[in-house]
């Protein structure tokens, strides 16, 4: 009896420790619409611990080890960090309390949401939004996007095996006119 007791007590804790993880977050923020005061979104982060078995296999496949002996001594032992954050926006929320709003796309593009960090900032004339560590070819669509100089984008292309392996910030500040985005300036940095 004590040792099927044990079993399901064991069997419990694995479960929990598997399917908790994905119900229950580390840290919880509301994001809220100042004006109005109220919650249009939320963000949640979770941090644990990954054994081996549980990596997917393009990461397994990733994993360089110098000789077969440190890969024999690591392997048994070795723990990943995982990080995920979840961003849950509300737009029918925002769309309640902001009739002129655009979709979202056209100010956070998904051609460079993927990148280190993204700032919004708003200022007494207008607002804008900055993408920092961007690739090489976001840094590209977003050239092309803002209409800049086909010289330069030439350039840049012919430069690619230079550049390739550098991240790029780029910026643009906009203003809503009626219910259409207007782009006031853009702006890029990199160091070369």
């Amino acid at each position: 009896m004590y040792v099927f007791r044990d079993r399901v007590k064991e069997l419990a804790r694995e479960i929990g420790g598997r399917i908790l993880p994905k119900w229950v977050s580390d840290r919880t923020n509301k994001l809220v619409d100042r004006r109005e005061n109220k919650r249009v979104g939320t963000t949640s982060e979770v941090v644990r611990w990954l054994e081996r078995k549980e990596l997917p296999r393009d990461v397994l496949d990733a994993r360089q080890y110098e000789d077969t002996l440190e890969q024999a001594v690591s392997e048994p032992t070795e723990l990943v960090l995982q990080y995920n954050r979840n961003v849950r926006i509300d737009s029918a929320a925002i769309f309640e309390s902001h009739q002129r709003a655009v979709a979202i796309d056209e100010i956070l593009r998904p051609e460079l949401r993927v990148c280190k960090t993204i700032c919004v900032a708003n200022k007494q004339e207008n607002d804008c939004v900055y993408f920092a560590g961007i690739g090489f070819d976001q840094f590209l669509f977003f050239l092309r996007w803002m209409r800049y100089r086909a010289e330069l984008i030439a350039f840049l292309e012919e430069n690619r095996t230079k550049l390739d392996h550098l991240d790029f910030d780029v910026g643009f500040d906009y203003r809503m006119d009626g219910d259409k985005l207007t782009v006031i300036k853009s702006g890029y940095y990199g160091i070369f």
